[in-house]
C-alpha cells in the first residue's frame, strides 16, 4: 500500500467518483496538486451534481496593483485564485456523479466584484451531464451575499463507472 493510500484509505489506482461529504476531504488530498491544497478549501456541502466550498481570504493568496490604492493592502483574492478555486470545486462537483472526468475542456470566468472579503463561498453545480458535462460555479461573498464571479466550466468524461471505484471497492464474490 502507498503512502497516498495509507493516508487517504483510497485505492489510487481507482476511478474516483460517487464522492460524498465523508469522503471528499481524502479525494481532495489525493486529487490535487500541492499548490491547490494550499487555498485551505473547506468543504461544506456535497450531493450529487453539486458542491459547496469555503475560501478564506489568506494574504499569500491576495495581489498587489501598483498605482491601485484600493488594493494597496493586499485585501483581495486574485483572479488565479479564484480560477483554481472554480475549477477545483467544480472538479469535486463531477466527482459525486457516476462518470469519471477526462479532464477541463472549457471555464469561462466573469469577474463582478473584487474578491476583498473574509471569506467566499464557492458552489459548483452540475447543469447536464454527458460525454460533455457543462455547469456553473458562483462565487459570493459569504457576509454579504454580494456576487464576485460567476463561471461556466465543460469537462469531459468517460463512461459512468458502476461500483468498483475508489471510494466504493467492488463487492466480493462468494466462491
Amino acid at each position: 500500500m502507498s503512502e497516498v493510500e495509507a493516508r487517504t484509505g483510497i485505492d489510487k489506482d481507482r476511478p474516483v467518483h460517487n464522492v460524498t461529504i465523508d469522503t471528499i476531504q481524502a479525494v481532495s488530498d489525493l486529487m490535487f496538486a500541492p499548490w491547490v491544497q494550499e487555498l485551505k478549501l473547506e468543504w461544506l456541502e456535497v450531493e450529487t451534481g453539486r458542491v459547496l466550498a469555503r475560501l478564506r481570504r489568506q494574504p499569500k493568496l491576495c495581489h498587489f496593483s501598483p498605482g491601485r490604492p484600493d488594493f494597496a493592502d493586499r485585501s483581495s483574492m486574485s483572479g488565479q485564485v479564484l480560477m483554481a478555486a472554480v475549477d477545483t470545486v467544480f472538479s469535486m462537483a463531477i466527482a459525486t456523479g457516476e462518470s469519471v472526468s477526462k479532464g477541463t475542456i472549457s471555464q469561462n470566468n466573469n469577474f463582478i466584484s473584487a474578491a476583498n472579503t473574509a471569506s467566499l463561498l464557492v458552489e459548483a453545480q452540475i447543469q447536464k451531464w454527458g460525454r460533455v458535462t457543462l455547469g456553473e460555479t458562483r462565487i459570493t461573498d459569504e457576509e454579504s451575499g454580494r456576487l464576485v464571479c460567476h463561471a461556466t466550466s465543460t469537462f469531459s468524461m468517460n463512461p459512468p463507472q458502476r461500483g468498483g471505484g475508489a471510494m466504493n471497492p467492488p463487492e466480493k464474490k462468494s466462491a
